[in-house]
C-alpha cells in the first residue's frame, strides 16, 4: 500500500466537468490516494490539480 493513504480510489474520465469536481472533493481527504485516468477526448488537464507523485506500489 502507498505508505500514509488508507484509501486508493481510481477516478476514470477525471479530467472532465464531472470527473474533475469528483476529484476535487476526493482529494480534501488526506487519507485518500487518488489516481486519475483520462484520455483527454473532451477533458482538459487544466481542470486537475497539480499532480503529486508519491513512491511506492499502487
Amino acid at each position: 500500500m502507498i505508505s500514509g493513504f488508507k484509501n486508493r480510489i481510481l477516478v476514470t474520465g477525471g479530467a472532465g466537468f464531472v470527473g474533475s469536481t469528483m476529484v476535487d472533493k476526493l482529494i480534501e481527504n488526506p487519507d485518500n490516494f487518488v489516481l486519475v485516468v483520462d484520455n483527454l477526448s473532451t477533458g482538459t488537464t487544466k481542470r486537475l490539480p497539480d499532480p503529486q507523485r508519491p513512491t511506492g506500489n499502487l
